[in-house]
């Protein structure tokens, strides 16, 4: 029996009084992660609540790479146009992953 992931998208959130990041996901009280810092000062844990935040969005940008056909694709327009689809999937992702 195979259990899956809480659907995405999951966001961040941090609390005011201490330097803990949680990781929801989109269902109600659905706590995924909560990723800790230092007890007092700045901590830079938020990198590491992001790319957790990003894991749905970063599996379905590999499905959709996975799953391009290649085969038989001779035509140079053709396999520009589907790179230049994977690359805006996995653009995204990376982007929701870093916040850059």
């Amino acid at each position: 029996m195979s259990a899956s992931h809480t659907p995405g998208p999951w966001r961040v959130e941090t609390t005011l009084t201490d330097s803990r990041l949680f990781v929801y996901g989109v269902e109600e009280g659905s706590l995924i992660a909560t990723v800790h810092g230092p007890a007092l000062g700045v901590t830079n844990n938020e990198p590491n609540a992001r790319l957790i935040a990003a894991a749905p969005a970063l599996l379905e940008a590999l499905k959709h790479i996975a799953k391009v056909d290649l085969r038989g694709s001779d035509d140079l327009e053709h396999l520009v146009t589907l790179a230049r689809g994977m690359q805006i999937v996995a653009r995204k992702a990376i982007q929701q992953a870093t916040n850059v």
